[in-house]
């Protein structure tokens, strides 16, 4: 279950170099698994600047 989500404008050097900045940000999220572990993820498929 996705519990939060955020895109990201500010981004790290290593994610710079994958294309990803104020103009092109992207997207973390908390995600809850059945088992109760909880995991911080990159979601794709979403296009950042509509969320």
């Amino acid at each position: 279950m996705l519990v939060a989500f955020t895109s990201i404008i500010i981004t790290p050097p290593y994610m710079v170099k994958e294309g990803y900045d104020r103009n092109n940000p992207y997207i973390v999220g908390v995600v809850e698994l059945e088992e109760g572990v909880m995991a911080l993820v990159r979601i794709i498929g979403m296009d950042a600047k509509k969320t």
